[in-house]
């Protein structure tokens, strides 16, 4: 039977798209002097799984090792405190240019997508703000997806104004291990999250 060529131009079209909604792993603009660590946890409720940061902070000053030294850092366990505050999955962007890592405290099996790009934009004019995405495991740093992944980095830039409502959605891919009754399997799904900018609506 033969292939029909439009199904072909078809899906090269989709693939193309699905390319150029991953975020970029390149950076044309100098890199930021600063940096914001997000925590991702996530809680069983009685209606599924419940996300939110774990005790988010302000933007700081790269140390002296730079970017390098806060992956180290971020690379040993954290664990919640009775102290601990949760927030929504918004992360708000103003001022120059920062570095944004996000990072998965829980469940201990839950990761980033060992199979395709840790973050996929929603709008695709939306891209040229981000940019220089990294993924971390214990051992690696990578511009692809990696195993055992639950850290990503990568380049926010809040000069650029935003089109849609002063935030910009995109998808966090994750997978998370699930015990069946033929043995456990892997789960993917998307979580998301918005970057707000300061000078639109807040809803």
């Amino acid at each position: 039977m033969g292939t029909n060529v439009a199904s072909i131009v078809g899906m090269a079209a989709q693939a193309a798209m699905a390319i150029d909604m991953d975020m970029k792993e390149d950076w044309a603009f100098g890199l930021p002097l600063r940096y914001a660590v997000r925590e991702i946890d996530c809680t069983v409720t009685a209606t599924g799984l419940e996300f939110s940061f774990r005790n988010p902070g302000l933007a700081k000053p790269l140390p002296a090792g730079g970017i390098d030294e806060v992956i180290a850092e971020l690379r040993k366990p954290s664990s919640p405190t009775v102290t601990s505050r949760y927030a929504p999955l918004d992360i708000q962007a103003e001022g120059d240019s920062l570095f944004i890592l996000l990072k998965i405290v829980g469940p201990i099996n839950m990761r980033f997508s060992a199979t395709k790009k840790a973050l996929t934009h929603k709008n695709l004019d939306d891209r040229d703000n981000y940019g220089r995405l990294r993924h971390v495991n214990a051992t690696l740093v990578s511009e692809d997806a990696l195993p055992e992944c639950r850290i990503v980095c990568f380049v926010v830039d809040p000069a650029r104004p935003p089109v849609d409502d002063y935030k910009h959605g995109f998808s966090l891919n994750v997978e998370i291990d699930q015990a069946g009754t033929e043995g456990p399997r892997t789960i993917a799904f998307e979580i998301d999250p918005d970057i707000r900018h300061p000078g639109g609506s807040q809803t």
